[in-house]
């Protein structure tokens, strides 16, 4: 487990599998208005219908600069997110990835970490960018491997490429899971 930020830690499993499927990073410009999805297990789903399957959902890049809190930088997207999300993959619409979910900071969390920041009451969802990932990865030694745009695809056909990427991973403490 390796701190990514000071609101997440993310694992880096290694597997042994018998299918080629893996994420290949999209290092193209951000920009505003780029459709991505988010591919994760919403804990509301898990806990109302006993259901373990992924979610999907999809927004856009909103902004393009990065928010600077005291210790990281995150984007700012419109892809819904919620409890299950975090650190699962935000994928573009070439089926490639851009960046990994956190979910969503309120306005409480801006002005304990960040100085003269203030949004006005909302809340807001963030990702941490590609080019962010990247740079942890290799700084941990994990070569990323990155691929050209090629055939832009329609929502079922990168929530099939986003089902071959994800797999839940249940965590429990105190008989609960989180």
């Amino acid at each position: 487990i390796i701190k990514v930020s000071d609101k997440m830690d993310a694992a880096v499993l290694k597997t042994q599998s018998t299918t080629p499927f893996y994420a290949f990073f999209d290092t193209d410009k951000y920009k505003v208005g780029e459709k991505l999805y988010a591919a994760g297990f919403p804990y509301i789903i898990s806990q109302t219908t006993e259901d373990y399957l992924m979610s999907l959902s999809e927004g856009n890049i909103t902004n393009t600069k990065l928010i600077e809190t005291n210790m990281d930088k995150y984007m700012v997207v419109s892809v819904p997110m919620s409890s299950g999300n975090s650190g699962g993959p935000i994928i573009n619409s070439y089926g490639l990835l851009r960046g990994m979910s956190l979910g969503g900071f309120d306005e409480e969390y801006f002005k304990k970490h960040s100085e003269d920041i203030a949004i006005g009451g909302m809340d807001v969802n963030v990702m941490v960018p590609g080019n962010q990932l990247k740079k942890w990865l290799n700084y941990n030694g994990i070569r990323v491997d990155e691929k050209d745009r090629n055939i832009r695809m329609n929502a079922e056909e990168v929530g099939e490429i986003a089902n071959q990427m994800v797999s839940i991973i249940i965590c429990f403490k105190d008989d609960r899971w989180f």
